[in-house]
């Protein structure tokens, strides 16, 4: 009886797992702000700089920046955004988003948040930005738009690199080795 019920609950976990969104099973890469402009100087936009930490590209087309309303005028990522493994990507926007005290959010095309920051009195011509660099210290300070915070730059991820595993053969073979490329 006992072993019924364990087959009858598997069966109901996996049933539930196939009938989960897409969407809910993967989650959106830790792309992270990293600095941002929320009252620039006269003549000059709002501009938020995200930083890619992770070992591989990612493409951030339809993902949008917005402020604490949801749906309101929002920063949005065009076609072809990619950001590179370990860089920085910069996005500007004319007008006003993002106030003296408010919070920005990265969202996902699905308007689901990938990173927030909730900042408060905010200065002309200076930028909120991560220091270091990805880390979850924020300072007020001036703008380094598009570069670094604080140098070194941050460490970057490990990427993955297939390697060869060596066979027995009956026979010796050659292999290959890595050269430097300039």
């Amino acid at each position: 009886r006992s072993r019924r019920a364990i087959s009858l609950l598997l069966v109901m976990c996996g049933l539930a797992l196939m009938l989960r969104p897409t969407a809910a099973l993967s989650s959106s890469p830790g792309v992270l702000i990293n600095e941002f402009m929320p009252r620039p100087s006269t003549g000059t936009s709002e501009w938020v700089e995200l930083y890619n930490p992770n070992p591989m590209l990612i493409d951030v087309s339809g993902w949008r920046i917005d402020n604490t309303t949801i749906g309101g005028t929002q920063m949005l990522f065009p076609a072809g955004s990619l950001i590179q493994s370990n860089t920085l990507l910069v996005i500007t926007r004319t007008g006003d988003i993002l106030g003296t005290s408010d919070t920005i959010q990265l969202l996902d095309p699905s308007n689901n948040p990938v990173d927030t920051k909730i900042y408060i009195n905010a200065i002309t011509g200076q930028t909120f930005a991560r220091t270091p660099d990805g880390s979850a210290t924020w300072v007020q300070g001036m703008p380094s738009q598009g570069a670094w915070n604080v140098l070194p730059d941050p460490t970057p991820a490990a990427t993955y690199t297939p390697t060869n595993t060596p066979t027995n053969t009956a026979t010796p073979t050659n292999t290959p080795t890595a050269t430097d490329t300039a």
